[in-house]
This record gives C-alpha cells, structure tokens and sequence, in this order.
C-alpha cells in the first residue's frame, strides 16, 4: 500500500535507526540496490522505492502479523511459557477459509432439579 508518494530524496536518506516516522521509531534500515527497507517498533515494514528524484514509500502488511507474533513469542519465552501457536484458518496465502463447527456438548443433558 503507497502510503507516501513523491517523498523527497534528502529526507528519505536522512532517515536513521531511532527516528520517528508514521507515529511510530524505526528499529532497522537496510539498504537495497535503488531503494531502503525499514521496520518501525509497531512491526510495519517500509519499502521506499527510488525514482527520477524522488522516493515512494509503501507500507508492507504480511510482514507485521510475523513481527508481532516473533515479539509475543519473545516475552512468552522470558516468562517461561510455551509458543503463542496462531490458526492457518484465515483467507492469506490464496486459501478458503474454513467452515466452523458449531459446538454441541456430549451426551444428554443433565435433569433438571424439582
């Protein structure tokens, strides 16, 4: 998703490891033949992408779902719990959403008292 288009060339550049942008500090900066990558602390990923004099930005959204389950995960393992395991059950990756089941409890119910 574009979310700066015709962003100057100085500012862009200028951007480092401890900066706000997007309401939010970037964490990362890594460089990429005609363009940068970063990441900010709220888990979105930026591409900026270079022109004639010029940069666009877009925001990639698959990554954050990775970046905040990877953070959850961490402070799990300081507190000594297991795994936070996410379902596959979502529409991402070209697949259908399952059906769900209706939950039905087991046997008959109990009498009620007179």
């Amino acid at each position: 998703m574009l979310v700066q288009k015709y962003a100057a060339v100085e500012y862009i550049r200028a951007l480092k490891t401890g900066d706000f942008y997007m309401d939010s500090i970037i964490t990362s900066i890594k460089k990429k033949g005609t363009g940068l990558l970063f990441m900010t602390s709220n888990g979105n990923l930026y591409n900026a992408h270079y022109k004639n004099n010029y940069y666009n930005v877009f925001r990639n959204e698959r990554h954050k779902k990775k970046v905040l389950t990877r953070q959850i995960n961490d402070i799990f393992k300081m507190y000594g719990y297991k795994k936070l395991k996410t379902p596959n059950n979502d529409t991402e990756g070209g697949q259908a959403r399952r059906p769900e089941k209706e939950y039905s409890p087991p046997g008959p119910s109990a009498p009620e008292p007179e």
